[in-house]
């Protein structure tokens, strides 16, 4: 897992997602899926449209789940807040694809760790069995 913060006033989700991508060649795992987890509070408001990162990661096989983190924290320059943005609807129609995917929103920051561990059930639970984790 990698995990990129920062304390911009900005969000690139579609930055993000590019950055991704290239990490999934030659990295030394052969996996059966490719995913990129993508969580935060704000929706893509920097770097090209995250449709358009989205799709060619998809096109490439790589599956984007969302886990948009809801709550009512004041944004600044007076734009709403993630609740009154509806991030978790924004993360199901702009930000995931690929075959399976989900969105897994924590309706605050609190519930992250909740969501965090749902998602990683689901993901599991999922799982053919027979199948196995990727190794080196």
């Amino acid at each position: 897992m990698i995990t990129i913060t920062s304390s911009a006033l900005q969000t690139s989700i579609s930055g993000v997602i590019d950055f991704a991508v290239p990490l999934f060649d030659g990295n030394g795992y052969a996996g059966e899926r490719l995913v990129i987890d993508v969580s935060g509070d704000g929706p893509n408001n920097r770097g090209r449209p995250v449709t358009a990162a989205r799709d060619a990661a998809v096109t490439r096989g790589i599956v984007i789940n969302g886990l948009p983190i809801l709550n009512d924290r004041p944004q600044p320059f007076d734009l709403p807040t993630p609740m009154e943005v509806g991030l978790d609807r924004y993360y199901a129609e702009q930000v995931i694809g690929g075959p399976g995917s989900f969105v897994l929103p924590a309706q605050d920051f609190v519930d992250f760790r909740t969501a965090i561990l749902n998602k990683l059930i689901r993901e599991i639970a999922a799982r053919p069995p027979g199948t196995h984790v990727a190794t080196r």
